[in-house]
């Protein structure tokens, strides 16, 4: 990724974000750009380190210094407001296609969503979690509120993996170990199989899994979350992670994206689930 790939993943975003902003229908054009933000998505932050690179060399000027070996890229050059700039306009759309189109519309992820609201509405109010330009010590409680809803959207991966735990073992839909401490990476295909739509969407689910383990974004928050949990952190230095909370945002919403493509629809998971019930 560089300077002038992002210029013009910027331009489109504000387009796209301009139009779902003006209109209230719902048709086929949402369609297209949930498929525009899942292109955009994958080739920003899952095949390409550009951006990751640049936050990451970022959030060390804040003696947040992660375990994570981010390879050097072509252009180094990138702006950190480019970077900011574009991770905004993308959580922004994913804001709007959640809130306002209801795109993910899966009653067993309730409370997933409930979540994701929660932090929407959280940032339309409060600039702390969109400004990147202000810094909070440790005594600070701007500081624990940006730390506190990173963990919490990070966890929707472990949310995601219990709920799909809970409802195969309650309703019989698959056979699972209780004594496994489950974790997204590992374990979501393998409790999701009832779920699927066919095997060719089994396949598609896995072959998503696989690109997003071996993106430097995933493995970023990842270390971000367990240096927040873990990690000793320097009482005289100030800190601000409000681009990590847009990209964990952007990464969890990339993974509904492929549940809505990939899964079965809300009718037919109740549909499923009604036939145990029934037996």
């Amino acid at each position: 990724m560089d300077k002038e790939q992002l210029k013009i993943n910027i331009e489109k975003l504000k387009k796209v974000a301009t139009y779902l902003k003006q209109t209230d229908k719902i048709d086929d054009k949402i369609t297209e750009i949930v498929q525009v933000m899942i292109k955009i998505i994958d080739q920003s932050l899952i095949y390409d380190n550009s951006l990751v690179f640049t936050m990451n060399s970022e959030l060390k000027k804040t003696s947040r210094v992660l375990d994570l070996d981010i390879s050097r890229v072509r252009d180094e050059t990138l702006s950190i407001n480019q970077v900011h700039e574009t991770l905004f306009l993308i959580k922004t759309i994913i804001a709007l296609l959640l809130t306002k189109f209801n795109i993910f519309n899966f009653y067993i992820y309730s409370e997933v969503k409930a979540s994701l609201f929660f932090y929407i509405n959280l940032s339309l109010k409060e600039k702390l979690y969109d400004s990147r330009n202000t810094f909070f010590g440790i005594n600070e409680p701007e500081y624990h509120l940006q730390n506190q809803i990173f963990k919490t959207i990070y966890s929707t991966f472990d949310k995601l993996t219990y709920i799909n735990h809970y409802l195969v073992q309650r309703y019989d839909l698959e056979k699972v170990n209780d004594d496994v401490n489950y974790r997204f990476i590992n374990d979501f295909v393998k409790l999701s199989i009832p779920l699927f739509k066919n095997k060719a969407a089994e396949l598609r689910f896995i072959d998503y899994i696989r690109k997003l383990y071996k993106s430097s974004a995933f493995h970023y928050i990842r270390k971000l979350r367990n240096n927040l949990e873990h990690s000793f952190t320097n009482p005289g230095s100030q800190y601000n992670i409000a681009i990590e909370i847009e990209l964990v945002f952007i990464l969890v919403a990339r993974t509904l994206f492929e549940i809505i493509s990939d899964f079965k629809t809300d009718d037919k998971i109740y549909s499923l689930i009604n036939k145990k019930v029934a037996k």
